[in-house]
């Protein structure tokens, strides 16, 4: 029936029945047996009522499980683990219908396989007072070979023995080298009254008995800070021969130093000279020792560079140093080094230093520093010396006695109080010096100055001092 804006029309259909063929019967296709031990594929063939056949996939199964199993795409492997065949039955199931085969599942074959040899492996000589172990391999009458447990046997047990696992060990006592013979025997049992029984032997040198005459270590007399270096014993022996043996390592002290068992030597000297120690190898009851310099770390020197007048602060700095982490300044007020004390301690290559004071020339060191247990070690540097600004004329490199300039602003404001010291040969002596007055500039002492009103904006005016006889003078522009 269809509607639409309110028509209808309606029209009858015949719809016809299902004209689909039907299962008849399904059949299993495969082989009859199996090999032990392999797997074969089975399928399944579907009969229909138009005469026609298919494959179908089924659902498999099996009588029984403990011998054999099968995957659900038809795949039946032989698990029978007797000597003898046995017999499955593999089931299909498929849209109510069914099918079954019988499989013959092949039992386990055994062959006999004899040792037709074997043969010893392991070292021909043996140290004295020393072990080796040796392994034996047969030969089966297959061509295959595989590890055999013999039994072990010595021609003579006067000076060495023997182990059931095949360890053989040196214990000859004579001054001179002996031989003995190894002999590996194995029986394989084909049935009770037929055993098959196969030998071989190898001949061993006993090493004879020595005595540890000496030790010598070798190895660098020397070493660089940071740095190791291995060392090796030689072992000297009654018989004139010579070995390198693995000792026991020590050290005469931990302080500068560390041994591995191996004998590495690490340099741990924290100090900027030269630490010896000595190294000690222990073997049988004989020691050597050896003198080992450990050099100590050499601080590189840092050449400082320091702003003169340019800001308000001093700032220094300088480049960075291979292997240097920590900078320590030093601050003085004149270029002796002992007479400056520590400023500041940095990781960064730069330094601004706030609290200089305006008009003082200061001398600064940047020194190297390596950490030690109780604080910084730090050697003396190139120094060069800065001052913050308000320094007019600007210093020569270093003033003599008698040299000397007015340090304080060179521009004024009216009504503000302006203050000025007097340095002359690198000293301060602005309270000993006499202060003058001058045109808007009026003295109180102590280079202390009180701003008067300049009859003109800019007015140039002059603060003056007399040390010891002697005028200094420095020109300031006053503002209103």
């Amino acid at each position: 029936k269809a509607k639409y804006s309110g028509k209808s029309d309606s029209k009858s259909i015949s719809l016809k029945g299902k004209t689909g063929k039907t299962l008849k019967s399904i059949e299993i296709s495969g082989p009859s047996s199996i090999e032990n031990g392999k797997s074969a594929a089975y399928t399944c063939t579907a009969t229909w009522s138009d005469g026609s056949t298919t494959t179908v996939t089924p659902t498999w199964s099996l009588s029984a499980t403990t011998c054999a199993s099968v995957t659900t795409g038809g795949l039946v492997t032989n698990k029978n683990t007797k000597t003898s065949a046995t017999t499955v039955t593999l089931k299909a199931k498929h849209s109510g219908k069914s099918a079954t085969m019988s499989i013959s599942l092949k039992g386990k074959t055994s062959k006999i396989m004899t040792p037709k040899s074997i043969k010893i492996s392991g070292p021909s000589f043996i140290e004295n007072g020393k072990s080796a172990t040796y392994t034996c391999t047969a030969t089966w009458s297959d061509g295959s070979t595989s590890t055999v447990t013999p039994t072990w046997s010595l021609s003579s047990k006067t000076y060495a023995g023997v182990t059931t696992g095949g360890v053989v060990s040196n214990k000859n006592t004579k001054s001179s080298a002996t031989n003995v013979k190894l002999t590996a025997t194995y029986s394989s049992v084909i049935s009770k009254t037929s055993p098959k029984t196969v030998t071989d032997s190898l001949t061993i040198t006993l090493e004879q008995l020595r005595t540890l005459k000496g030790l010598t270590i070798h190895g660098a007399s020397s070493i660089e800070y940071s740095q190791s270096s291995s060392y090796t014993c030689v072992a000297t022996w009654s018989d004139g021969t010579n070995t390198t043996v693995t000792p026991t390592w020590s050290l005469s002290s931990n302080t500068y130093a560390s041994v591995t068992k191996d004998g590495l030597v690490s340099n741990k000297n924290t100090t900027t000279s030269s630490q010896t120690m000595a190294l000690k190898a222990s073997y049988l009851g004989k020691t050597d020792s050896w003198s080992i310099k450990l050099k100590g770390y050499t601080l590189p020197v840092a050449t400082p560079t320091a702003s003169k007048g340019s800001y308000s602060y001093v700032h220094i700095s300088w480049s960075a140093m291979a292997g240097v982490k920590r900078y320590v300044i030093m601050r003085g007020t004149s270029s002796t080094y002992s007479k400056a004390s520590q400023l500041a301690i940095v990781t960064t290559t730069s330094y601004s230093d706030t609290s200089a004071v305006a008009g003082v020339r200061y001398y600064y060191w940047v020194c190297s520093a390596l950490p030690t247990g109780s604080g910084f070690f730090y050697n003396e540097s190139k120094y060069d010396y800065g001052f913050s600004k308000n320094i007019s004329p600007e210093p020569g490199p270093d003033p003599g006695p008698g040299t000397g300039y007015i340090s304080g602003p060179t521009s004024v404001k009216y009504s503000q109080t302006a203050n000025y010291k007097l340095y002359v040969g690198g000293k301060n002596v602005t309270s000993s010096a006499s202060w003058k007055s001058a045109p808007c500039m009026t003295s109180h002492g102590g280079g202390r100055y009180f701003v008067g009103n300049p009859p003109s904006n800019g007015t140039t005016s002059r603060v003056q001092a007399v040390y010891n006889g002697k005028p200094y003078s420095l020109s300031v522009r006053v503002y209103k």
